[in-house]
């Protein structure tokens, strides 16, 4: 069997039989990882709600996880760039208390979707200024993505997705800082949207304060999916598609 009989295979095992985005984490995994995939049901749990904020179906979402699970890198790279395969002309804001984390994700989507390996088994999709350097790239159906820093402009593009990847750094953080990262949230960010209907926002972080934007956000009714690491029944999730899936104390 050719190269390209075998990639178009791979691709629709990829795409046509599960065309889930946790299965196409597993597949793509090995292309921008060292390490082993480790893979744990938090991660279904969270990729599930992101199809959900994908098909415009959850608008906004926050997404509460420890440190070290993998967030960074679903909600950052796995996940847009599964959307463009369906959706390229969809446009992204990305921003983190530092604009250098945004713009590792946004670098490492650019190899990705513009590696020989990518294009044998989905395609090419061109850009037209590929300058990841600054975080910010733009592909020929009209999508792009940019990167910032909370309290950032957003150089006056307007999208459809609003993510926000740690927006308050966790060493030093202060009753300052989170007035500040909510002010941005609901000010310039809430300004950039390209159409209300398709506005969507995700928040995905480590809870540290009842001040912080986790907190903001489930008091404007935001979905909450919050996975702390022990189990804690008074503290479950209850989304509109599931709820946590242990049950003991401590779990």
């Amino acid at each position: 069997m050719s190269f390209g009989r075998i990639a178009q295979a791979e691709r629709e095992f990829a795409l046509q039989v599960n065309p889930g985005l946790h299965n196409f984490i597993k597949f793509v995994w090995t292309q921008v990882e060292t390490v082993p995939f480790v893979d744990g049901k938090h991660l279904a749990h969270i990729c599930e709600h992101l199809e959900y904020v994908s098909a415009n179906e959850i608008q906004n979402l926050v997404i509460n996880v420890p440190p070290g699970f993998g967030k960074s890198r679903l909600t950052g790279l796995f996940w847009p760039v599964w959307h463009w395969l369906q959706h390229p002309e969809d446009r992204w804001l990305f921003g983190s208390f530092d604009s250098s984390l945004t713009m590792k994700q946004a670098r490492d989507a650019l190899e990705l979707t513009s590696s020989d390996w990518w294009r044998e088994r989905f395609g090419d999709l061109y850009f037209t200024n590929p300058s990841a350097a600054a975080g910010e790239y733009e592909n020929d159906k009209g999508g792009y993505r940019i990167a910032t820093s909370v309290g950032g402009r957003a150089t006056g593009k307007h999208v459809h997705f609003a993510v926000s990847d740690d927006p308050t750094k966790p060493l030093g953080a202060s009753k300052e800082t989170f007035e500040k990262t909510v002010e941005w949230w609901k000010g310039t960010i809430a300004t950039r949207r390209a159409d209300p209907s398709m506005f969507r926002r995700v928040v995905v972080m480590q809870r540290l304060s009842d001040m912080d934007l986790a907190e903001f956000c489930k008091s404007e009714g935001y979905e909450v999916l919050r996975l702390p690491m022990r189990f804690e029944k008074e503290y479950s999730y209850q989304t509109s598609i599931g709820k946590d899936w242990r049950t003991t104390p401590g779990e």
